[in-house]
């Protein structure tokens, strides 16, 4: 019965704590690890909408995936990010006269 529960730090957001509790790549390549996703949005909707997976809408559920995979992107979203702003490049824009 108590086999899923976890013990959080109170001092560390519950999100950054549940990335570390999933590992969704796996190690040694950048694929998904399929057990870890199923489990991931079964958590998901549990934690959103307080509800098991079985109970939950196809729209819960497809929120509950876009969450998953956010926390999957963010970090190398991120890390591009500061990347792009330490780099300081020129960035130039461009506007054609048909778009007029």
């Amino acid at each position: 019965m108590f086999n899923d529960v976890r013990i959080y730090d109170r001092n560390k957001p519950v999100q950054a704590q549940a990335r570390e509790d999933a590992h969704l790549l796996d190690q040694n390549s950048s694929q998904i690890n399929s057990d870890v996703l199923k489990k991931t949005i079964k958590n998901n909707v549990r934690r959103m909408y307080r509800k098991d997976f079985d109970e939950a809408s196809n729209q819960e559920i497809y929120q509950a995936l876009s969450l998953a995979v956010k926390d999957i992107v963010v970090e190398d979203w991120i890390a591009t990010q500061k990347a792009i702003h330490e780099q300081k490049p020129t960035i130039v824009y461009y506007m054609s006269m048909e778009f007029l």
